[in-house]
């Protein structure tokens, strides 16, 4: 028994109970003391649905770049392609025209196609010339019977090739008689009078999928025989060639003739030169 402090009051105190937290005491305290059961570490099937939406997401929009990626590669590569072709064959037949000679033996040609070889309904033309390189000193002289034409691909997807013959003739060889030395009319036809196109061993393609190939006059035709010209060469020549790449070449292959030509008509790039005869008179060393 307690013996009360003389010279003390005494107070009396009721006992305290422990109370319940508040919501904002019981966030802050830990979960051992909240006497709320341990939490597993992990995600929900909320969660789980979020997420795997944005990996979706984020892969499909990953694989769309690299595919447009790899589309604008093999684009900017075709298109290197047709750049080179054109400007490689533009090349070739400016060195032959302007190598090109005429006179009472040789004879120079412009003319529609002889097959009439239409591409992607374009009319084509073809030169047949006669090309002399050089004249060595006391040395025959030694020409190259030349042709440009268009002719069909091998497979029909690739549509149009422009086609270069080259024949060599030395000036000694003008007893056989089949020559441009001994015929006049060495580039036409057999019925014409001359031996036509040379044999495949002596073809070769210098541009695929050829669009167009013009040549134009200064009077806007596209005929010329310098026998009718007094054995004269023209004084210039307009050439033109037209290109598609690999890919639009095999898309027009499988259209319509009238969708074909507009479908030509936008995704041909055209390479364009002047050509001057510098033999145009008479032969002039280089």
């Amino acid at each position: 028994m307690n013996t009360p402090i003389p010279g003390r009051s005494q107070e009396l105190r009721e006992p305290t109970f422990p109370r319940d937290p508040s919501p904002e005491e019981s966030l802050k305290m830990p979960r051992c003391a909240r006497n709320e059961p341990p939490r597993q570490d992990g995600f929900n099937l909320l969660e789980m649905l979020i997420a795997m939406t944005v990996l979706v997401a984020v892969v499909s929009l990953a694989c769309m770049i690299l595919s447009h990626s790899d589309e604008a590669w093999f684009r900017g590569t075709e298109r290197a392609v047709n750049l080179s072709d054109g400007r490689n064959a533009l090349a070739l037949i400016t060195r032959d025209l302007e190598q090109a000679v005429a006179d009472t033996y040789l004879s120079f040609r412009i003319q529609p196609d002889r097959l009439r070889c239409a591409s992607y309904g374009f009319t084509n033309d073809e030169v047949c010339l006669v090309s002399l390189p050089h004249e060595p000193d006391g040395a025959s002289r030694t020409v190259r019977e030349v042709m440009y034409w268009v002719a069909p691909a091998p497979s029909p997807e690739d549509g149009f090739r422009l086609i270069r013959s080259s024949h060599t003739v030395a000036a000694t060889h003008a007893a056989q008689g089949d020559n441009c030395y001994w015929n006049f009319y060495w580039h036409c036809d057999p019925p014409l009078g001359g031996a036509g196109r040379p044999p495949p061993s002596e073809q070769g393609p210098v541009a695929e999928h050829v669009a167009a190939f013009a040549l134009v006059l200064p009077d806007g035709r596209s005929d010329y025989d310098s026998g009718d010209q007094a054995n004269r060469l023209p004084e210039y020549v307009d050439v033109l060639l037209a290109l598609l790449d690999a890919r639009a070449a095999r898309q027009a292959a499988g259209m319509d003739p009238a969708s074909q030509r507009r479908f030509v008509e936008r995704h041909a790039r055209r390479y364009t030169t002047r050509i001057y005869f510098r033999n145009r008179i008479g032969y002039m060393a280089p």
